[in-house]
């Protein structure tokens, strides 16, 4: 509903209650929600009720779910036939980016705009080749350098990487706060491994927009 016009109450026809009873207790400060995507919510409000005690909030962050590495111009140093770098971001289950048997390897996405990063997930495929990973941002619009720890037009997120199970559903997760200040247009991963470098699924979550509500 683009303009509701009840006060958002839990018996208003225009509100739908997600969450009810949340309560602080002890030291705790922050409440996270995390809504499945097959929960289908939609929503241009939210809002925050409380019967009792007033409400009082330093802060209300509102993230977006949407994958924004998904289909997204891929490249690599080099790659083995049928495994190019965009399997990495087809969101298919059973394809996955390869590169050849060689040190000094990387793989990277364009995103759509330059964002501030709050999730980066790796899926692996083959926990040989990935070892010794290094993640890159780059905040240009256009990249002339490779991905490497000592370009100028990158910068070193995170370094010495690897994944030690052999579990082919084996999920890499690096979360990034906004505090962070991952701020970039390109995600870059390295590896200096002799091996190479494989991933089954790449994906990046960005932040959405936030309200801030200082008391």
């Amino acid at each position: 509903m683009n303009n509701p016009t009840d006060v958002p109450h839990p018996d208003s026809s225009d509100w739908t209650v997600l969450r009810s009873g949340v309560t602080r207790s002890g030291g705790e400060k922050t409440f996270i929600f995390d809504f499945a995507q097959d929960e289908n919510i939609e929503a241009r409000h939210i809002a925050l009720y409380s019967a009792t005690g007033g409400i009082a909030a330093s802060e209300l962050e509102v993230y977006d779910s949407v994958n924004i590495a998904e289909d997204r111009p891929t490249y690599s140093k080099t790659l083995i036939t049928y495994r190019s770098s965009g399997k990495a971001v087809d969101v298919n289950p059973f394809t996955f980016y390869k590169s050849v048997d060689e040190n000094n390897q990387w793989w990277r996405v364009k995103l759509k705009d330059t964002v501030y990063v709050r999730l980066l997930a790796i899926r692996n495929e083959d926990s040989e080749r990935f070892k010794d990973v290094s993640i890159l941002s780059s905040t240009h619009s256009t990249i002339t350098e490779d991905p490497t720890p000592t370009s100028s037009e990158w910068t070193l997120v995170m370094s010495g990487i690897s994944r030690e199970s052999d579990t082919s559903s084996t999920e890499l997760t690096y979360n990034f706060d906004i505090n962070n200040e991952l701020q970039t247009r390109h995600i870059a991963l390295y590896s200096s491994n002799s091996i190479g470098l494989s991933m089954r699924e790449v994906q990046i979550f960005a932040y959405g927009k936030w309200v801030c509500i200082m008391i």
